[in-house]
């Protein structure tokens, strides 16, 4: 293919464009005496601009995946896999409703913000109650973090019991400008997170365990044989601990010091926990005292809910044959979420539900790390969801 060049000289009324020769093509210089080349200046090969032009483009089109526990919101990337925690909290003007601090930050000024600031917790049972807010953080959050994207395809689990709950998330998730949204549920993305084979035909039983919520699920070949979920979850387990401690030793505890005792040793050795005596009426407490819990008196307390959850679980094996139900409760369930590595937590559910549990390296972020595991699968995930996929058209 000829390349042409203006003429160093042409005619005053000759504007045509005449071929360079080919021996001249190699050699700026060669076609233009004056030109120099600057200093380490090296022509591009034909694979360089072929490179630039598949993966160059292909990363900015990455894709996201978001990960909703109850507490944080896990974002990562097939670029940035370790996936990065970020508090489900925002905080906006009432004057405006202009985004004030999101995250970590908002989430610190909960209690102690200014009147004409609102702190808002970004999601209620593990999805989104307000889809403008939470597009609005899912965006200033990939902007920040994955500036380099365009359109990516966001990949999203969550506790979605419903298709209006899916609906919801996608009004959200579309403020993203993405090109696709798909959904996963949390029970497989967290197996997929622990190194579990979904296309094998096996069992597997996997356990949730989020602030305000749980699912439980058995899974084979990619598909959910049963599944069950419960509105119960951490934070019921600290209002059975109170509950139980107002009646049976008069005594209530303060609620941030019973939160962060709880948090750093669960059920395992004693607690010492500030608060105050029974209330003397209903407008005032007795005095402030101190006690010193037994991990015993927290098994105690939670072990009615953990019943409950145990119950939900067994009435829904009754879906299975008589097989797959003993070999669900025969083999290990794996056990994931937010507050699923609470120190002897593993030990109490073994006793209740009577069977092995298992627990990964890092729980926290064993469904963000399942959904980054299936990005170079989406024809997997597809099939997971039946084929449904929320197309996003700008």
């Amino acid at each position: 293919m000829a390349v042409y060049r203006t003429s160093p000289d042409p005619p005053e009324d000759d504007d045509r464009q005449l071929p360079i020769p080919a021996d001249q093509v190699q050699n700026p210089q060669a076609g233009n005496p004056q030109w120099k080349a600057p200093s380490g200046f090296k022509m591009p090969s034909m694979d360089s601009v072929k490179d630039f032009f598949s993966g160059g483009i292909n990363n900015l089109m990455d894709d996201i995946v978001v990960a909703l526990g109850s507490e944080n919101i896990y974002v990562a990337s097939r670029e940035h896999p370790e996936p990065a925690a970020f508090a489900s909290y925002i905080a906006v003007s009432k004057a405006n409703g202009q985004v004030i601090a999101l995250g970590e930050k908002a989430r610190a000024m909960m209690g102690r913000e200014p009147q004409n600031i609102e702190v808002i917790p970004l999601l209620h049972h593990g999805v989104p109650e307000n889809p403008d807010l939470f597009g609005s953080f899912v965006q200033r959050v990939i902007k920040k973090h994955f500036s380099r994207m365009v359109r990516p395809r966001i990949l999203c689990s969550g506790n979605f019991n419903s298709p209006l709950l899916k609906q919801v998330c996608s009004e959200g998730l579309s403020q993203v400008r993405c090109r696709d949204i798909l959904f996963c549920e949390p029970e497989i993305a967290a197996a997929v997170g622990l190194g579990l084979d979904i296309l094998e035909p096996s069992l597997k039983s996997v356990l949730v365990f989020e602030k305000d919520w749980m699912g439980f699920m058995v899974i084979s070949l990619t598909g959910s044989l049963t599944k069950v979920r419960l509105n119960i979850g951490f934070d019921h387990m600290l209002e059975d601990i109170q509950i139980y401690f107002e009646e049976s030793n008069d005594f209530s505890p303060r609620e941030e010091d019973l939160v962060q005792q709880f948090r750093t040793s669960g059920f395992t050795g004693n607690q010492n926990l500030i608060g105050w005596e029974a209330w003397v009426d209903q407008v005032e407490r007795g005095k402030p005292v101190t006690l010193q819990a037994d991990s015993m008196e927290y098994q105690k307390a939670v072990t009615p809910t953990l019943l409950r959850v145990k119950h939900a679980v067994n009435k829904s094996l009754q879906a299975l044959t008589r097989e797959q139900r003993y070999t669900v409760q025969t083999t290990p369930t794996y056990l994931a979420g937010e507050f699923a590595e609470l120190p002897g937590f593993k030990e109490l559910l073994e006793r209740v539900f009577g069977r092995e549990f298992r627990i990964g390296k890092n729980p926290r972020q064993t469904m963000a790390s399942g959904l980054v595991a299936l990005i170079p699968n989406i024809d997997v995930l597809r099939a997971i969801n039946g084929g449904e996929a929320q197309e996003v058209d700008f």
